[in-house]
């Protein structure tokens, strides 16, 4: 999968790059610390945050990170500052997180 994105994500009509995060496994019973990149419902991917980031790095392309889950976000936030990239973050507000409906 990454080697199908590297053409894509170099191209000059990319300006930006959006990707969702959870937790491998997340809301199962395999439920891993490893934020990886995964649409709900799939909760596995052969790609994680790390890679991916380390992927678009240096690429001059606007990022953008929806995660899926709240659980997600401090893992994320570490990986992010360990790769020192800029990354734009987007909430989507959560079932049930701070009285939300």
């Amino acid at each position: 999968m990454l080697t199908f994105l590297v053409p894509w994500c170099i191209g000059d009509s990319v300006m930006m790059i959006e990707a969702d995060v959870l937790l491998r496994g997340q809301n199962t019973a395999d439920q891993q610390m490893t934020p990886i990149m995964a649409r709900p419902p799939d909760t596995a991917s052969d790609v994680t945050l790390a890679e991916w980031l380390a992927l678009v790095k240096g690429r001059g392309k606007g990022l953008k990170l929806d995660f899926k889950s709240i659980e997600a976000v401090e893992l994320s936030l570490q990986t992010i500052v360990e790769i020192k990239e800029e990354v734009s973050f987007f909430c989507v507000r959560l079932p049930n997180f701070c009285g939300s409906k």
